[in-house]
């Protein structure tokens, strides 16, 4: 995921929520024969062994102590750690105060004598942005999962901004099957190896859901409104259903806030191709409002982005 429980990712490093303790998120690896059942624990990073870790990558835990996570969170003073995966049967006895040794990676006369020699973890990583199919404008809020689990989504462009930061996710160095959704609707899915370099771009098919909204409850008038995701829906709006037509598909409408996919290229002609036909009570009558393009002579206006920034009035609902 992105930030193990009771931490926050912070200028490169993992710190407790309610403790003084930082963990770097470079993990140390001891390979043995017997590694079967893994654990970790986590070593205090003195100034020796940080030098010997950030100038060779590697660090011996010969006569050096570990600790448990939960010993780890009990400390009240500030330490940085580093977390350590080691075989189960390479730990030694537990001392009084919790802490374990390292057994000798010698036997016989060589006991004792030969280094416990921990590396540097490959290092990992995965960088994502998400920008629409049709115009390929930064767009936010796209649901990430790997190996099935959600980690996150994707951020919003900055205020003023058509641009949004890449989602940085902490992943180990291995093959594993991301996939983008949003809202629920399944956009990309691949296999990805996690490193310092590895990126995804995910595009963002064309969507809107449509509702309508009470405007005034003396004329019972409705505006009828799209947008580009579900979290824009307000909560005392209610579902349009009828059918939805443009130039390249129809949807009918009969279910609670149904996404209507338009495509992946041209929003434009998508959006201004677009005709409602609501379902109706007697005496209610449906009045459309003209797509208006947003660009400039300078810029171009993506238009589905601008449905996932605010929603966007396609119409009213009317008491004849």
């Amino acid at each position: 995921g992105l930030e193990p429980r009771g931490f926050q990712l912070v200028e490169g490093e993992l710190r407790s929520r309610t403790t003084p303790v930082r963990v770097t998120t470079k993990p140390l690896l001891l390979s043995t024969t017997n590694s079967s059942h893994l654990e970790v624990r986590f070593l205090d990073l003195d100034a020796a062994t940080s030098s010997s870790v950030a100038s060779v990558g590697l660090v011996d835990l010969a006569r050096k102590v570990v600790l448990p996570e939960n010993l780890l969170l009990k400390r009240g003073s500030a330490t940085l750690v580093a977390p350590v995966v080691l075989p189960f049967a390479s730990l030694g006895a537990v001392g009084p105060d919790g802490n374990q040794g390292i057994k000798s990676a010698g036997e016989g006369r060589m006991a004792g004598f030969l280094p416990a020699l921990a590396k540097l973890a490959p290092p990992g990583g995965l960088r994502i942005e998400s920008i629409t199919a049709c115009c390929r404008e930064s767009v936010g809020r796209v649901d990430i999962s790997i190996d099935g689990v959600r980690v996150g989504e994707t951020a919003d462009p900055l205020p003023g901004s058509s641009i949004a930061n890449e989602l940085e996710l902490l992943v180990p160095p291995r093959q594993m099957q991301v996939a983008a959704s949003l809202c629920g609707r399944k956009l990309m899915e691949e296999s990805i190896e996690g490193g310092p370099d590895a990126e995804w771009c995910v595009e963002v098919s064309i969507s809107i859901f449509v509702y309508k909204q009470l405007i005034d409850e003396d004329t019972n008038l409705e505006f009828v409104f799209v947008c580009g995701h579900r979290r824009d829906v307000p909560e005392d709006a209610t579902p349009f259903l009828g059918i939805v037509k443009w130039d390249e598909g129809t949807m009918k409408i009969d279910k609670t806030f149904e996404p209507v996919v338009l495509g992946k290229v041209d929003c434009l002609s998508r959006l201004q191709s677009m005709r409602l036909e609501p379902q109706l009570t007697p005496g209610r009558s449906f009045e459309a409002v003209e797509w208006e393009d947003t660009s400039t002579p300078e810029m171009k206006a993506c238009q589905f982005q601008r449905c996932l920034v605010n929603p966007v009035r396609v119409g009213k609902i009317f008491q004849m």
